[in-house]
């Protein structure tokens, strides 16, 4: 393969990948919580661990039509929200026990974005980058 051919695939790879993780995460985030659709506040009351209890999802006691219930938010953090924290929780009204928390998921969609920029980034430098110099030793 060509020098010019490697830098035309790695520029394609590089791009793919930032795409899907600047565009894609958050497309997916909001198809995933699409039916979370009844807005109320929750209050962070205890943490779920992860498998490898090394990272708590906050659990979030909330009202729905009258009635107290209580669920996890989907983002795992070693650092969650402190108990008593306040926070925006979207439910889906036919699931209480599925809830999306806005805040949580804007820090989790930003932090993809960017590192897919980066990616983007990388593959747009790879265009213009003269590789044919790297591969010959020149830098």
């Amino acid at each position: 393969m060509t020098a010019r051919g490697v830098k035309a695939l790695l520029a394609v790879i590089f791009i793919s990948i930032g795409s899907l993780f600047a565009f894609g995460v958050s497309g997916l985030i909001s198809k995933l919580n699409a039916d979370c659709t009844y807005e109320t506040t929750g209050v962070v009351i205890d943490y779920v661990p992860d498998d490898e209890n090394e990272n708590f999802a906050p659990v979030y006691e909330f009202e729905m039509d009258g009635k107290k219930y209580t669920a996890h938010s989907a983002v795992y953090a070693n650092k969650p929200p402190a108990l008593g924290t306040e926070n925006k929780v979207m439910v889906e009204p036919d699931d209480p026990t599925h809830i999306s928390v806005p805040v949580e998921e804007q820090l989790m969609t930003k932090i993809f974005s960017i590192i897919g920029f980066v990616f983007i980034g990388i593959g747009v430098l790879v265009i213009f980058f003269p590789i044919g110099l790297l591969v010959k030793g020149k830098y």
